[in-house]
């Protein structure tokens, strides 16, 4: 009597155990997949943020392209001309007067080595810049891509800080680091940073 009362109690603690365990087991799986599907959702959200951007900062090179004053000019602004460089000029405040949303804009005239003959920023507060006239681009990859190929591309880059100095825009560009519970061991690798399409 004693042996059949301890195994079916083994048996009913056994169940309660294999129970909890696999009931366990299953909101543990449902949550993970619940995460991956959020996580999925944010990632298709911010490549969705991401393309739209791309768009505008393509769109903004495209017209400056087919700009018929730019087009005229140009050529006398990087020769030294003040005149033909006082119409590019006007032209870039054109192109960049309204502010992508909770985002600071830059648009830079280069010559063939990257040294900024014209460049204006525009601030998140709306302010526009006074315009730059030195520094040197060359350097940044997708810049120096650009030099030495006739097709037109747009990429995600990320700018050094003397770089953002020339152009007013270093303060804006700093972010603290927040330590969380789920960050990463270590920072990015800046070699998978740079995302480029042609």
């Amino acid at each position: 009597m004693y042996v059949m009362i301890s195994s079916l109690a083994l048996v009913a603690v056994l169940t309660g155990v294999l129970n909890a365990l696999v009931i366990s087991r299953v909101i543990n799986n449902y949550l993970s997949n619940a995460q991956a599907d959020r996580e999925a959702r944010d990632l298709d959200l911010a490549n969705g943020f991401y393309t739209l951007k791309m768009q505008d900062i393509s769109g903004i090179g495209e017209r400056a392209a087919v700009d018929t004053v730019l087009v005229e000019n140009i050529s006398a602004a990087i020769a030294g001309d003040q005149a033909a460089l006082q119409k590019v000029d006007q032209e870039l405040v054109k192109k960049i007067n309204v502010p992508m949303i909770g985002s600071s804009q830059a648009v830079l005239v280069l010559d063939r080595s990257g040294n900024i003959v014209d460049a204006r920023s525009l601030f998140v507060n709306s302010q526009m810049s006074d315009p730059f006239m030195q520094g040197n681009w060359g350097k940044l990859a997708i810049v120096a891509d650009e030099l030495t190929s006739s097709e037109p591309s747009s990429g995600t880059e990320v700018i050094p800080a003397d770089l953002l100095t020339e152009i007013g825009l270093a303060g804006q560009a700093r972010v603290p680091v927040v330590k969380t519970a789920q960050e990463a061991p270590g920072l990015f690798n800046s070699s998978e940073v740079r995302m480029a399409w042609p």
